[in-house]
């Protein structure tokens, strides 16, 4: 009996001191506040806008930060996560960046039981830190989808593919070009729609 509770003991020493030397695990999320400001301008379209949960393919599908070397391998941070869902986290920005933009009286997350105009979707197709000796930069790609609420007639499709140069591998720097990258992919998607839907909307 003394034998197996000191057998016991040593592995449960083991253990704990396997546990001690894990690595501790990062969490990261976008800046609240990225250069968004509140609107004080009218609306620019008397229309109500509603952002999905962006879909992703599946290397984003998890929680860890991805990164490549070359074109043909997909590798991960195993110590440096999203907070939440890259669809979640995005889809959030999205709003942001629109709610500021003074282009919608509402912009609003996609729930089938609210009024709106429009619906965005997107899927996130590429979103990953690349480097090698010579650079070291984030890509970020996003196939975008904007379709009427009322019959889902999709009246924009657009992929925009938007990067960020890293000056150094430490991850918050790299989070921080994510996060450049990403803002810089609104835009052009909120560009985008605008002069769709000003062709749209003056033949009405």
């Amino acid at each position: 009996m003394r034998k197996h509770y000191l057998l016991f003991l040593v592995l449960f020493i083991i253990w704990i001191g396997g546990c001690a030397n894990v690595p501790l695990t990062h969490y990261y999320a976008f800046q609240p506040d990225f250069e968004t400001k509140t609107a004080t301008a009218p609306p620019k379209y008397d229309r109500i806008i509603a952002v999905d949960v962006f879909e992703a393919d599946i290397p984003y599908q998890q929680d860890k930060i991805v990164f490549r070397t070359s074109p043909y391998e997909i590798s991960f941070y195993e110590y440096h996560k999203w907070l939440r869902p890259l669809g979640e986290l995005l889809a959030e920005q999205t709003l942001k960046v629109m709610a500021s933009a003074a282009m919608f009286p509402q912009v609003q997350p996609y729930v089938p039981e609210l009024t709106s105009d429009y619906i965005l979707r997107a899927r996130i197709k590429m979103f990953d830190h690349w480097y090698s000796a010579q650079q070291s930069f984030v890509q970020v790609v996003i196939q975008y989808q904007l379709t009427t609420t009322k019959d889902e007639r999709p009246i924009w499709r657009e992929r925009i593919a938007t990067t960020a140069q890293i000056t150094n591998l430490q991850v918050i720097e790299i989070v921080k070009g994510f996060e450049t990258a990403v803002h810089d992919n609104i835009l052009q998607a909120l560009t985008a729609i605008d002069g769709v839907l000003s062709r749209q909307l003056s033949h009405e």
